[in-house]
């Protein structure tokens, strides 16, 4: 089903990488303690890929479409770097962009240290400076103003060791996936499943030409490990059942990746060239 084979993509693709890599230092400087889960993505960048234009360009953007038309600036144009912090519960979106002297109009409002919440149905966002923005819950929103930050330096010391060209990566620790995991029918429950057998993991992408990208994770033993890869490599299989004949140069996609395993380590190597994205996009993407 397309479907399956889109939710592969994303989920593969779906999770701001500085000079160094790794996010934004400012925005780095406000994650919150306990965090276990950090994902970024370097707008400016990921908006000049076939990969933004095909799948996300002109489609919802989740919450930040709930923005668009009511605030003073657009959240998806203004946005140059997102980052996600996730403590196993809890999450909260930090982001940089150009955002002026925000505003958000037929917002509720409510004070915070001197800061001014923005609130649309459950989400809220504060903008601490002028190119920084704190989004989420209210709770989450006000733990980050009240500070002091400083969270998640161990993903972030591997953070900076990811390419610095990639335009989205990913890193967690065990028990991210845990709490908040999806429901079992559902499809994104199969790579939740692969996220929670992990001790810990890193995942980046670039989709300057095709996509490349690598997932590299750490199992509680080599059992665990042989036992994930061969989930993995089924998943692949199940999703090349779902392209039909008329389709099948969108196959290339899954002749792209590439599992791997040695003692207690997992990788998924990513490696599709453009016209093989192209194709597979074309049947994995509804039309608008």
């Amino acid at each position: 089903m397309r479907k399956t084979s889109l939710l592969f993509c994303v989920a593969l693709a779906g999770c701001h990488i500085g000079p160094e890599g790794g996010p934004d230092r400012t925005l780095a400087s406000r994650i919150p303690a306990d965090t276990m889960l950090l994902a970024g993505v370097r707008m400016d960048a990921l908006r000049g890929t076939v990969l933004y234009q095909k799948v996300l360009e002109g489609r919802g953007l989740s919450e930040f479409d709930k923005l668009a038309g009511r605030a003073s600036f657009d959240p998806r144009k203004d946005v140059k770097e997102m980052l996600f912090a996730f403590d196993g519960r809890s999450g909260v979106l930090l982001a940089k962009g150009r955002f002026g002297k925000p505003s958000i109009q037929d917002a509720e409002q409510a004070g915070h240290r001197g800061a001014t919440l923005w609130g649309v149905q459950n989400w809220w966002v504060a903008f601490p400076d002028g190119e920084t923005a704190v989004a989420g819950t209210r709770e989450m929103v006000g733990r980050v103003l009240d500070g002091p930050g400083g969270g998640g330096k161990g993903l972030l010391e591997r953070a900076r060791k990811l390419p610095r060209a990639a335009q989205a990566w990913m890193v967690f620790d065990g028990g991210a996936f845990q709490a908040n995991a999806a429901p079992d029918a559902s499809n994104l429950s199969n790579f939740t499943r692969v996220f929670r057998s992990m001790t810990e993991a890193s995942f980046y992408i670039e989709a300057d030409k095709g996509l490349d990208g690598l997932l590299e994770g750490r199992c509680q033993n080599e059992k665990q490990a042989r036992t994930l890869s061969d989930a993995v490599r089924g998943l692949v299989g199940i999703a090349r059942l779902s392209v039909p004949s008329s389709h099948s140069e969108a196959l290339r996609f899954y002749d792209g990746i590439t599992v791997g395993q040695h003692d207690d380590e997992l990788s998924i190597r990513i490696r599709v060239p453009e016209d093989a994205l192209d194709a597979f996009l074309k049947f994995a993407v509804p039309p608008r």
